[in-house]
């Protein structure tokens, strides 16, 4: 469930810090294009604790705080 995905991204991000799409993708599962539209609705969402740096191809997600 997304619920589960966004808790194994906020697990990814405890231990290293940052995350690509292709790491969420290799974490999740989830086609490239699911990833990446699955991030950013994470990132939209206040309350999911994932904010993200950069733009286009050297975007990396982060923890918010």
């Amino acid at each position: 469930s997304k619920k589960e995905r966004l808790a194994l991204a906020l697990k990814h991000l405890e231990e290293h810090g940052a995350m690509k799409v292709s790491d969420y993708v290799s974490v999740t599962g989830l086609s490239r294009t699911t990833a990446t539209l699955e991030l950013k609705e994470f990132r939209q969402d206040p309350n999911s604790g994932i904010d993200f740096i950069g733009r286009g191809s050297a975007k990396v997600y982060v923890k918010k705080g």
